[in-house]
């Protein structure tokens, strides 16, 4: 799956690029998502690696940049991002994202803050995702 996660981070550089050109970072827009692999990767170096690009959870500190918890080896990293044009990251430079883990199954360790009522040590559990959010101004 890696050549499909490197062709589409280049797609998605290609549609930024036809919408606003080859400077694209003096832009407003913001690409967020679950890209479905962890850092490094190949397969999303040509999204990431833009200078027109900030993955701003990379404002927190390495071992709070999680969003995923995988079962399966009982381990956690970031799937999930949200990539600020250098004009909007510029703009709020001090402005820290939140990832919301209330969510995530009790089983996972490494979150030891509250959970909402009814989450369970694997389920129910609202994802194994954790929702990122910022506020920006623009």
């Amino acid at each position: 799956t890696m050549e499909r996660r490197k062709n589409q981070s280049e797609q998605v550089v290609k549609i930024i690029k036809n919408k606003f050109g080859n400077n694209p970072g003096n832009e407003n827009f913001i690409v967020l998502g679950d890209l479905n692999d962890y850092l490094p990767s190949t397969g999303l170096n040509p999204l990431l690696s833009q200078p027109w690009l900030e993955n701003v959870l990379k404002r927190l500190p390495a071992k709070d940049q999680w969003t995923h918890w995988y079962d399966g080896d009982k381990s956690v990293a970031q799937l999930d991002y949200l990539l600020l044009s250098k004009k909007i990251a510029t703009k709020n430079a001090t402005v820290l994202p939140k990832i919301i883990r209330k969510g995530i199954a009790k089983k996972c360790t490494q979150y030891t803050g509250s959970r909402y009522s009814g989450v369970g040590n694997i389920k129910p559990a609202a994802s194994d995702h954790c929702p990122v959010s910022i506020k920006i101004n623009l």
